[in-house]
């Protein structure tokens, strides 16, 4: 569930901080670099001849989807952490078919949701500032916005009402 509190970052930071790393701890167990290169032989990548973004190095990748995949991460601390990488750029709907997606069902759906819910609105406003930043000047363009929020996963209420600045629950 997502805090509330005014310090619930610097409690958060505190409560990581008291834990350590996991991946320092799982490295003295497990040879990252042996099992990277298992994966590289078992999956090679395709050739990049014709161009395109470099791929994310295969010796950083495993020790971050490890501790998903053998079930050392909770979902409660996974969701947590989808939400936070996500919700900066992403709308309710899309995040809640990720977290479907990945296994999350139920409550804890709903409370995700319900969480979640609070803060659309603005998170519509800061993703259509930093796309945008200047009000439409012609239907044609506020279309092109209003679809660009709507692919993000932000409801249609929402859309609407972060595009004329206002919060959706006011009316």
């Amino acid at each position: 569930m997502i805090k509330s509190s005014l310090f619930a970052g610097q409690e958060r930071e505190a409560k990581l901080n008291k834990l350590g790393d996991a991946l320092v701890v799982m490295e003295r167990h497990v040879d990252f670099a042996a099992l990277a290169a298992e994966v590289e032989l078992a999956a090679p990548r395709p050739s990049r001849d014709r161009g395109g973004r470099p791929p994310f190095p295969t010796e950083s990748m495993v020790p971050a989807r490890f501790p998903r995949k053998n079930n050392w991460l909770s979902q409660e601390r996974f969701s947590e952490s989808l939400i936070h990488r996500r919700s900066a750029c992403f709308g309710n709907s899309r995040i809640m078919a990720e977290l479907q997606s990945h296994g999350v069902k139920g409550e804890a759906l709903q409370e995700l949701k319900a969480g979640l819910a609070d803060s659309e609105t603005a998170r519509a406003c800061e993703v259509w500032q930093r796309k945008f930043g200047t009000v439409a000047s012609d239907p044609a363009e506020r279309n092109k916005q209003m679809r660009f929020l709507m692919q993000r996963g932000f409801s249609q209420r929402t859309v609407r009402a972060a595009m004329q600045g206002r919060d959706p629950d006011d009316e």
